[in-house]
């Protein structure tokens, strides 16, 4: 009998340390500086787009409708809070490191370097998060989040938004 409860309390203490998982998850880093004042946060309901759904075709309307909201969130880099720029585009970089996010592409130009990354598998993605950063001007995450969003229709309804009238002032 001693051994059955001290064999159980063994696995129970492996299962609790090996399923506490000690990093952080993107959605916890924004609600974290969400109201750290060296940020900026915005979420962004798919409603601003102002896209008609009677203007859309079927593979538009079936990307638009897989959609679900952007989160944005972005430091501003000061001669003040170099030191904290540092240090959370250092968690950030490690966050997006985490095996669960598949790069889809970097970037690289005169303003910064950035990468896109993913969740999901490839033809449906819960959440695409793009990473830019400049050492001059700070960096920004933006989250899209949807449900088995295909990167082949949203390709499509990026072409729909950049003829669409979306609502400046909602936005402002």
């Amino acid at each position: 009998m001693k051994k059955l409860v001290v064999a159980t309390l063994v696995l129970f203490g492996i299962v609790l340390v090996t399923g506490c998982n000690s990093s952080q998850s993107l959605q916890e880093y924004y609600i974290d500086n969400s109201e750290n004042p060296n940020f900026i946060s915005l979420d962004v309901p798919t409603s601003i787009l102002n896209l008609q759904e009677s203007d859309l075709d079927e593979t538009q309307l079936k990307a638009y409708q897989s959609l679900r909201k952007l989160n944005l969130l972005a430091f501003k880099k000061t001669a003040d809070n170099a030191a904290e720029y540092t240090a959370e585009k250092a968690k950030v970089s490690a966050i997006l490191k985490n095996k669960d996010y598949k790069e889809l592409m970097k970037l690289n130009s005169d303003y910064g370097k950035g990468v896109i990354t993913y969740l999901g598998e490839d033809d449906a993605i819960d959440e695409v998060v793009i990473y830019g950063s400049s050492d001059d001007k700070g960096f920004a995450l933006i989250r899209v989040l949807g449900d088995d969003m295909n990167p082949a229709h949203i390709m499509q309804l990026m072409q729909a938004i950049q003829k669409a009238d979306y609502d400046e002032e909602a936005l402002g």
